[in-house]
């Protein structure tokens, strides 16, 4: 067995047709992928006034807000389009969520696929 090393240009290609097949895979999403209880808080948080906030290392986080039924609920979208760092730097938390949210509101919900 062995570890295969690819050439860079390998690399690309490969991360390219997983993107595609993963973009592919998100686009036929729809209401029924929202976790039991999201919705509702969702729901609650606008009624109460609270602004929403998505920060998402995912590029494709608008798409699968939209195919979702969720983009409404969020005042503003930050994800992997709008910075120019990604995870695991420190920095890639974007700066446009930090502005007008105070800390005791945010809920951090974090998932590693």
């Amino acid at each position: 067995m062995g570890i295969k090393r690819f050439q860079e240009e390998e690399k690309v290609s490969l991360a390219t047709r997983k993107n595609e097949w993963y973009v592919e895979f998100i686009s036929k999403m729809d209401a029924s992928e929202i976790l039991p209880g999201a919705l509702e808080f969702l729901k609650m948080l606008k009624e109460n006034g609270y602004k929403c906030a998505l920060g998402s290392a995912s590029k494709n986080a608008g798409l699968i807000l939209e195919r979702t039924g969720l983009k409404n609920y969020f005042d503003t979208v930050v994800d992997g389009t709008h910075v120019s760092k990604a995870k695991p730097d420190r920095k890639s938390l974007p700066s446009g969520l930090t502005i007008w949210v105070y800390p005791i509101q945010i809920v951090l919900s974090l998932k590693t696929v």
